[in-house]
């Protein structure tokens, strides 16, 4: 395993990794328990009190859940690429490092320097595409969820006006659309978390 690899990516797996995985397995696979619960507790709590505002309030989560794995796996291979450089980088920075004095001696310095800036414009490129998907996503989420949340008001709205609906059951349904709605915004960052703990442990 050790004879197939660059110091480099290993350096890699050490520094940053670990971490990755660590970072989802401790908030990533938490938040994920969260949402679950959430979303059945309460989606039982309106299917109670109303069964029709409550397809109206569930009506994005489909739609979330639907793009949440699209832009899962989108985000896959930048995340992959994202890894791929920081694996260069770290073993072009290792072999600098132990080699400082050869590289000295040839008064190569200028050539390393030059490699290494060319490997860090990689890097923050790959990084650059990854967070430009990740940062356009959660919006979506977040506009996904106020059509259901407005839906409810309107609807729910609706149906107290025509007494089909009683104004203390429209108030819980109202604050309960934010309880079992607003859990999802988070699914962004936790799909984030995912790719790049899977990117971390190839």
């Amino acid at each position: 395993w050790f004879d197939e690899r660059q110091k480099g990516d290993i350096l890699a797996i050490l520094n940053d990794d670990i971490n990755q995985l660590e970072r989802f397995l401790d908030k990533g696979a938490n938040d994920l328990l969260q949402v679950s619960t959430t979303v059945l507790v309460v989606g039982a709590v309106f299917i109670a009190i109303s069964w029709q505002v409550a397809l109206f309030a569930v009506l994005p989560i489909p739609l979330i859940v639907w793009g949440s794995f699209r832009y899962q796996r989108s985000l896959e291979p930048r995340y992959a690429e994202v890894r791929r450089a920081a694996g260069a980088m770290n073993a072009l920075l290792e072999n600098d490092l132990s080699g400082m004095s050869t590289i000295q001696s040839f008064t190569a310095e200028a050539r390393e320097i030059k490699r290494v800036e060319d490997l860090s414009n990689i890097y923050r490129e790959s990084n650059r595409q990854a967070i430009r998907l990740s940062a356009a996503f959660t919006p979506l989420i977040r506009m996904a969820i106020l059509c259901g949340f407005t839906a409810t008001l309107l609807l729910g709205g609706w149906m107290t006006l025509e007494n089909e609906l009683a104004v203390g059951a429209y108030s819980v349904l109202v604050f309960m659309t934010q309880r079992l709605l607003w859990p999802l915004t988070r699914l962004g960052e936790t799909f984030d978390l995912y790719q790049r703990a899977m990117a971390s442990s190839t």
